[in-house]
């Protein structure tokens, strides 16, 4: 969404606007001082049911807000990352991981930088990078990874992946590539 701003005032908010209303993006930064009247905006908008492309949107009860008095102000923000797409949550990964020192605590195990590996994390018997994030409390064996992200607690043995995203306690064990794996999900070859 968007907002329009008189200085740092916030006077209107809206969710994917289908004319320009304005080139300040709200990039999901919020601090709400006034919880309550931000629930109660949320209720009334369920008991209307006003949704956009079948949603709930927060935006929507930020502008109930506003028109209901709420002082909204906004603050710049030096980078802004869209995470909407797998492609996207990469790129963004990519970006993040750039000035990564090199882990050190790998058994047996090439790095090839940039990558980021939590010090809870497990990785042995692999080649992990460039551009790879992987989670706390993850284990990594016998696998070759680059440009994925691993969740915390995920388990990876024996896999080949590539610009895929491996999510948290998710498990995967066999030969794949490129990939999507939700939370708590298992493959197994």
């Amino acid at each position: 969404g968007v907002v329009v701003t008189e200085g740092d005032k916030v006077v209107k908010l809206v969710e994917k606007p289908v004319e320009f209303v304005s080139d300040q993006a709200i990039v999901g930064v919020n601090l709400i001082r006034e919880s309550a009247q931000l629930f109660a905006c949320l209720d009334d908008l369920i008991k209307r049911d006003v949704r956009l492309r079948g949603e709930f949107q927060l935006t929507d009860a930020l502008q109930l807000m506003v028109e209901q008095g709420a002082n909204l102000s906004t603050f710049p923000v030096g980078g802004w990352f869209d995470c909407g797409t797998q492609e996207a949550m990469l790129e963004t990964n990519r970006d993040l991981l750039r000035d990564s020192p090199a882990p050190t605590h790998c058994t047996n195990t090439v790095v090839v930088p940039p990558v980021h590996i939590d010090p809870t994390a497990e990785v042995r018997d692999s080649v992990v990078g460039p551009y790879v994030s992987i989670g706390a409390g993850a284990i990594v064996q016998h696998t070759i990874v680059r440009n994925a992200i691993i969740g915390e607690q995920a388990e990876v043995k024996a896999a080949l992946i590539e610009d895929s995203l491996i999510g948290f306690q998710a498990v995967l064990k066999g030969r794949w590539n490129h990939l999507n794996i939700g939370d708590m999900s298992e493959i197994t070859t």
